[in-house]
């Protein structure tokens, strides 16, 4: 029993903060695509920042709330572990899908454009005077975005990240103050 309750705990704590980092990404989300961002070049690279698989989000939430609820009232582990492993996959089948959806980014003169490559083409738009710090990986780089409560770190995987880093720091030369650290 005290595995099943370990198991209802992480999972909802999991869900609530992917469902606030996701929330907090939003300001950035931009309802019409910029005609402008169209004259630089794009790099591509993934995951998009916002997924458009939201949903399974909220399913994966209800059906943990559903288990807790069945375990307090039918006090059977077996039930409540199905619906707690189903909102577990719906959730993981969340983060695989995101995951994989590239993204076009353009590097403007005032902030990163993000565009959706397939599907869903929400566009979203990170102004340099929200971005702290560019930190290149062995396989991209992450934004770390100025304080926020879920979401300061946005991992990007990508083959030309020199390439990006190098325009994103010519902008910073000449008018931007902003720290990369790599």
């Amino acid at each position: 029993m005290p595995i099943v309750w370990f198991a209802i705990v992480a999972a909802f704590i999991a869900v609530v903060l992917t469902i606030f980092r996701e929330r907090s990404l939003r300001r950035w989300s931009l309802g019409e695509p910029r005609e402008e961002a169209m004259e630089f070049a794009s790099y591509s690279a993934k995951p998009h920042p916002l997924s458009a698989n939201s949903f399974l989000l909220w399913i994966s939430l209800t059906l943990i709330i559903i288990s807790v609820a069945l375990f307090f009232l039918i006090d059977r582990a077996v039930p409540c572990v199905v619906i707690l492993i189903t909102g577990i996959l719906s959730y993981f089948l969340y983060d695989l899908a995101g995951s994989s959806v590239r993204t076009n980014i353009a590097v403007m003169p005032d902030g990163l454009y993000f565009e959706a490559a397939k599907g869903d083409k929400r566009p979203f738009f990170i102004p340099f005077s929200d971005v702290k710090k560019i930190e290149e990986t062995t396989t991209g780089f992450y934004i770390e975005l100025k304080p926020l409560k879920f979401a300061n770190r946005l991992p990007l995987k990508c083959r030309k990240t020199e390439e990006i880093i190098a325009k994103i720091e010519g902008i910073w030369r000449a008018g931007a103050r902003v720290e990369r650290s790599l």
